[in-house]
C-alpha cells in the first residue's frame, strides 16, 4: 500500500486531484486537440475558423500584457515566455495514472502527473504566441482547416498553420506546445520554445523523401 500511494503521488509534493478535476482537465485538453466538434461538417469548420484564429489573437494579447512582452519573433522573447511557463506551472498527481503504451518512452512522472487547469490555460496562450511569431517569420503562412481526400491524414478537420518550408508544411502550434509541456514534466529545457521555433522557420527535410517522390 505504501508503494501504491507513492506511485499515485500521495507522498510527493504534487497534490492528488479527484475524479471531477480529472474530467475537467481531460475536457480542456480535448478542446485543445480538437477545437471543432466531431459531428461538424468540413464547411461548418471552415466557417468557424475565423473565430478560432481571432481567439488565438486575443490569447496572445493577454499573454503579452501579463508578461509585459512585445509581439516579437526574437528568440529571447520566446525563451522568456517558456521560462515563465516552467516557473509558473503547477503539476498535480493523477488519480488514474495512464498505462505505458508499448514502445513508449514516457517516464513514470509523465504517466502519473499532469498540469492543473491554470497551467493548461497558460499552455494554450503559449501555443497561440508561438503561432503568431511563426506567422510573422514565415511569409505566406496561414490558417486552414486540414483536409485530405483518401488519406490517413493526422490533421483532418483541425485548424493548422500551413505554408512551412521543408517536408512538414503544416502544424498546430498549440498541439506542439502541448507536446513540449508534457515532455517538460520529466525534463524541462529552458530554450525549448525558441529551438522549436527555429526548426519550423528553417524547415525540416526528411533525407531521401524527394528521391522517393520522383520515382
Amino acid at each position: 500500500m505504501k508503494l501504491l500511494k507513492k506511485f499515485l503521488g500521495r507522498e510527493s509534493k504534487d497534490p492528488l486531484i479527484d475524479e471531477q478535476k480529472e474530467k475537467e482537465l481531460d475536457a480542456f485538453l480535448e478542446r485543445l486537440w480538437k477545437p471543432f466538434p466531431d459531428e461538424w461538417s468540413l464547411s461548418k469548420r471552415d466557417e468557424a475558423l475565423p473565430g478560432y484564429v481571432e481567439r488565438q489573437t486575443q490569447l496572445v494579447k493577454q499573454l503579452a500584457a501579463e508578461l509585459s512582452l512585445p509581439l516579437s519573433t526574437n528568440p529571447a522573447t520566446l525563451d522568456s515566455i517558456w521560462g515563465h511557463f516552467l516557473k509558473a506551472r503547477r503539476i498535480v498527481g493523477s488519480s488514474h495514472p495512464r498505462a505505458r503504451l508499448k514502445g513508449s518512452r514516457e517516464t513514470d512522472l509523465q504517466l502519473t502527473r499532469r498540469y492543473d487547469l491554470q497551467t493548461l490555460e497558460l499552455m494554450e496562450k503559449t501555443g497561440a504566441f508561438l503561432g503568431v511569431a511563426l506567422q510573422r517569420a514565415v511569409p505566406g503562412l496561414h490558417w486552414v482547416v486540414g483536409h485530405m481526400e483518401g488519406e490517413n491524414y493526422a490533421h483532418e478537420g483541425e485548424p493548422v498553420l500551413r505554408g512551412f518550408p521543408g517536408d512538414f508544411p503544416e502544424m498546430n502550434p498549440t498541439q506542439v506546445v502541448r507536446t513540449l509541456a508534457h515532455r517538460a514534466i520529466a525534463k524541462p529545457t529552458p530554450d525549448e520554445l525558441s529551438r522549436v521555433f527555429r526548426l519550423w522557420v528553417e524547415g525540416t527535410v526528411i533525407p531521401g523523401l524527394e528521391d522517393e517522390e520522383e520515382t
